[in-house]
C-alpha cells in the first residue's frame, strides 16, 4: 500500500485573514415610505457625505458609485456608475448619485430604503494621473477643513446646504 510510504503530520497554522475593505457604504430606511424627492436627495446627499468621510478615515477612495434603492413592497434595484479617476470627495460621489437617482423611475411607488456605496477601492494616496489637478488640492483643503470640525464639534456642526445632518 502507498500510503505507508508517507509520513503524516499535524501542523496547526494560525491564518488571520487580511481585512482589506471591498467597499465602503451607508443607507437609510425611513420611518414611513416616502415620495418626497427632496427628502431622498437630502437623504443622499447625507449618506453621500458619511461614506466619503468613512473613506478618507481608511485611507481609501473608490472609482464605482453604487445607488441602491427600496420601493415599497421591498423591490430592490441598485445603479452604478464606474468614474475614470477614484474619488473620496463627498461631493464628486454626489454628483453621481445625483445622476443614478435622477435615471431612476419609481412608477408611483414609494421609496423605503436608499443607500450609497463606493467600491473598486483602492489607497487615497495613489497616484493615477502625472498631473495634479488644482481642483482637488482645493478640495482636498476643504474636506481637511470639514472632518476637523465634525471631530472637534461633532457631526452636525457643519454640513452641506440641502444636507440632512443636522436633523
Amino acid at each position: 500500500m502507498i500510503l505507508n510510504s508517507f509520513e503524516f503530520t499535524e501542523e496547526i497554522i494560525q491564518v488571520e485573514p487580511e481585512e482589506t475593505a471591498k467597499s465602503v457604504s451607508n443607507e437609510v430606511t425611513f420611518e414611513e415610505d416616502t415620495s418626497d424627492t427632496n427628502l431622498i436627495r437630502s437623504t443622499l446627499l447625507s449618506l453621500c457625505e458619511k461614506v466619503s468621510s468613512r473613506l478618507r478615515s481608511a485611507g481609501l477612495k473608490g472609482k464605482t458609485i453604487t445607488m441602491k434603492i427600496r420601493l415599497e413592497g421591498f423591490e430592490t434595484h441598485t445603479h452604478a456608475a464606474t468614474l475614470d479617476m477614484s474619488t473620496n470627495f463627498a461631493d464628486m460621489i454626489y454628483r453621481e448619485i445625483k445622476k443614478l437617482y435622477s435615471g431612476f423611475k419609481t412608477r408611483g411607488r414609494k421609496v423605503r430604503l436608499i443607500g450609497v456605496k463606493v467600491s473598486n477601492l483602492s489607497p487615497s494616496d495613489l497616484r493615477e494621473s502625472l498631473f495634479t489637478d488644482e481642483a482637488d488640492k482645493k478640495r482636498e483643503v476643504v474636506h481637511r477643513a470639514v472632518e476637523e470640525i465634525k471631530e472637534r464639534f461633532g457631526y452636525g456642526a457643519i454640513y452641506r446646504a440641502g444636507s440632512r445632518a443636522k436633523r
